[in-house]
């Protein structure tokens, strides 16, 4: 979270006319909690945009670079870990980005040794892997695996669908460019459709047009650029697993 809120602060100061500040700063608070703080003196945010961008895919400026996943990421974090994340900005008078976190008394462990059983992995989700490239395939499957997550893949839309007799899957991870006929998206609409309910699903693409990342946001199909790093997909598979949590316990 507080990566993401550096990072962002750091990239809109640089877009002002006067010597850009960024603070990070924490408050003692009432009830054993702690306050952490992001300032910047940057451009600040209106109050009619302040909710839209913790949404996937928003930025203030087309000016900054960025997918605009960072803040929609740090409030996926925040709502795995029951954290609370504020935001007061104005225009003209910069952000404040902050969240608060309980504070504990540390404690050392004993060592131990840690086993790279995949059955040890604190994931449970069941996800289909699709892409074309069997090295990007075995690499995924790879990771996921050992964060305990049961993995199908396919190579191609006839593998994807056939793999649906043996699994129902929770998240559905597609390439865009796949060789054949059917692109990621549609593919993704067409195994939605199979299974009859709303998927969750990531496209993993080199593509960065903007109107493809609009195009997901509209099927509400989560984004991932090529080549993905491995805390960019843990953070939004934490996100998919909250929420297949909170329907679960509704």
């Amino acid at each position: 979270m507080l990566q993401n809120f550096l990072t962002n602060a750091f990239r809109y100061v640089e877009n002002t006319n006067r010597p850009g500040k960024v603070m990070l700063c924490c408050r003692y608070m009432k009830n054993q909690q702690l306050k952490i703080e992001v300032r910047d003196n940057g451009q600040g945010i209106p109050q009619n945009k302040q909710a839209l961008i913790f949404a996937e895919f928003e930025r203030l400026s087309t000016a900054v670079n960025g997918l605009g996943l960072g803040l929609s990421i740090a409030k996926g974090i925040a709502q795995i870990l029951g954290a609370k994340i504020s935001l007061s900005s104005s225009p003209g008078e910069g952000a404040i980005f902050s969240v608060v976190v309980p504070l504990v008394t540390r404690s050392v462990l004993e060592n131990r040794v840690i086993s790279n059983n995949p059955e040890n992995g604190d994931m449970g989700l069941k996800i289909l892997c699709v892409d074309d490239e069997l090295e990007i395939i075995k690499g995924m499957t790879g990771l996921l695996t050992r964060w305990g997550c049961r993995v199908e893949t396919a190579q191609n839309h006839q593998e994807a669908i056939q793999s649906l007799k043996g699994m129902t899957p929770d998240l559905l991870m597609v390439d865009y460019q796949m060789g054949d006929q059917v692109n990621g998206i549609d593919l993704i609409e067409r195994i939605r459709e199979r299974l009859g309910y709303q998927a969750g699903a990531v496209l993993v693409t080199a593509n960065q047009q903007d109107d493809l990342r609009q195009q997901c946001r509209e099927l509400n199909i989560s984004y991932l650029r090529k080549p993905v790093k491995p805390a960019a997909m843990r953070a939004v598979l934490n996100r998919y697993e909250a929420e297949i949590h909170r329907a679960e316990t509704v």
